[in-house]
C-alpha cells in the first residue's frame, strides 16, 4: 500500500513538471498564452507602412507605422519612404525610376563606412519597406562605391528578404 502511494505521488509530480514545462514554453510563443501578435498579422492601416531599419544582425521594424502623406501617389510615397529611411541605411539613393512594368529602379552610392553585412541589411530593410506599396512589383537596387565602381546590382521582390 505504501509502495502504491509513493508511485502515485511520483507520477503526479512528474506530470506537474511536464505540464509546467509546456506552459512556460508556450508563454514565450507569440499568440499562444499571451496577446502578443506577430508582425505578419498586424496591418499598419490604410495609407501607412511599416518602416524597417537595419539592426545588428537582422532587420528591425520601427515601433509605429508611418502614415504616408499622399498614399494615392506612388512616386510621392516612394520619395517619403526614401526620405524616412535616409539616416538608417548605409547607402544613399541618388535617384529612382518607376518603370511601366511596376519595377522600381534605385541608383545608389555607398557611404565610407559600409560593410557587406551593412549593405545586405540595408537592402533588406529598404525592400521590406518599399515592398509594402501595392503598385510595386520588383525593386532593382544598383549600388556603386564612391569611385563609381559597381558593387552590387540585383532585383528583388517584397518576399526576397522574408527571413531577415
Amino acid at each position: 500500500m505504501r509502495q502504491l502511494h509513493k508511485k502515485t505521488i511520483y507520477f503526479i509530480l512528474c506530470l506537474m513538471m511536464v505540464i509546467s514545462t509546456f506552459m512556460m514554453a508556450g508563454c514565450k510563443l507569440p499568440g499562444v498564452f499571451n496577446e502578443e501578435k506577430t508582425e505578419e498579422k498586424i496591418d499598419p492601416g490604410i495609407g501607412a507602412v511599416w518602416i524597417y531599419v537595419p539592426g545588428n544582425k537582422c532587420v528591425e521594424k520601427k515601433k509605429d507605422a508611418y502614415q504616408l502623406r499622399q498614399p494615392e501617389s506612388l512616386s510621392k510615397s516612394v520619395e517619403e519612404i526614401l526620405s524616412e529611411e535616409k539616416g538608417s541605411i548605409c547607402f544613399n539613393v541618388k535617384s529612382y525610376n518607376l518603370e511601366e512594368n511596376n519595377k522600381l529602379v534605385l541608383n545608389s552610392e555607398t557611404t565610407e563606412k559600409s560593410t557587406k553585412d551593412m549593405v545586405l541589411l540595408s537592402k533588406a530593410a529598404l525592400v521590406k519597406t518599399l515592398g509594402q506599396l501595392t503598385d510595386i512589383g520588383e525593386i532593382q537596387i544598383t549600388i556603386l562605391n564612391q569611385d563609381g565602381a559597381l558593387i552590387d546590382e540585383n532585383t528583388y521582390t517584397a518576399e526576397s528578404f522574408y527571413y531577415y
